[in-house]
């Protein structure tokens, strides 16, 4: 059974260049795109005004509820892949809309909200042009694309706690990994042989950078899976990182209990208005 998926798998995607699930976009290039991230981009998602308010409101619940207890609040919107790659997507994959959900949330957030979040897609598509900033064959950033938006994370978060620098580009080398990798789009297609990639960019900071580090308090995130890759970079900055369970929602006793200096939360742009959603 397994030889008959892998041989309808080949003949589809290679011969007739459809997809084998209907979670997998077939891109250019090799290039394999998550069908939610693509209704996104082609903005055939949106948001009522009843949930722009849910979403602006929960947010700056939490926000207040924070403050009150002397805790900095930070929430980071992770661009989806489409978002920093249109250009790989297939010439069908046009826009509907030119407005994104998340460019309609951040509009609403401006315009009727005394508050933020922290957005890193201009940071992202600037560093593309030197290194790859997301997986060909999966759906998340990679190493590179990881220590850019962390960089951005600590520049915000600086303005708290002046000692969450960064390293500058003096302080940290980018490496070509050539191993082999095959990720979770592949895997949807059954297709890892074929979907494989190597050189990816992987950061090295340099031990003299990290032993200098003077570490503050405690930092307790609610996160996807996007977190997996920025978690040991903010390691190096914290006594503490208390990572609360995947894709849970923001809990209060869970804060209570941890009693930390910084709450993230972070999740990818095509599930932000679910993920951010809820009160204290």
């Amino acid at each position: 059974r397994g030889a008959l998926v892998k041989w309808n798998s080949t003949v589809r995607v290679k011969y007739l260049k459809t997809s084998t699930s209907p979670s997998v976009i077939l891109g250019k290039n090799q290039w394999l795109f998550y069908r939610p991230g693509v209704d996104d981009y082609r903005g055939l998602t949106s948001l009522t005004k009843d949930q722009l308010d849910d979403t602006s409101y929960s947010i700056q619940n939490k926000r207040d509820w924070l403050r009150e207890r002397g805790i900095y609040y930070l929430v980071v919107i992770v661009p989806n892949k489409e978002t920093i790659y249109p250009e790989y997507l297939p010439e069908a994959a046009t826009r509907v809309h030119q407005q994104t959900k998340l460019e309609q949330f951040l509009g609403y957030l401006q315009a009727n909200w005394d508050m933020e979040v922290l957005d890193v897609r201009d940071s992202l598509l600037r560093a593309k042009a030197q290194h790859p900033v997301y997986y060909r064959t999966d759906t998340h950033w990679n190493d590179y694309g990881a220590f850019v938006s962390y960089c951005e994370i600590m520049e915000e978060l600086s303005a708290r706690f002046p000692s969450l620098q960064p390293p500058s580009i003096s302080e940290y080398d980018v490496v070509q990994d050539s191993a082999s990798y095959s990720g979770d789009l592949a895997r949807m297609l059954a297709m890892p042989e074929t979907f494989r990639e190597s050189e990816t960019p992987k950061v090295i900071v340099k031990p003299d950078w990290i032993s200098s580090r003077v570490k503050v308090g405690k930092a307790v995130v609610f996160r996807d899976s996007f977190f997996d890759t920025l978690e040991p970079y903010l390691s190096a900055h914290f006594e503490d990182v208390v990572v609360a369970p995947m894709y849970g929602r923001f809990d209060p006793a869970f804060v209570e209990r941890e009693q930390p200096d910084v709450v993230i939360s972070i999740c990818v742009e095509r599930d932000f208005d679910v993920r951010l959603v809820g009160t204290v």
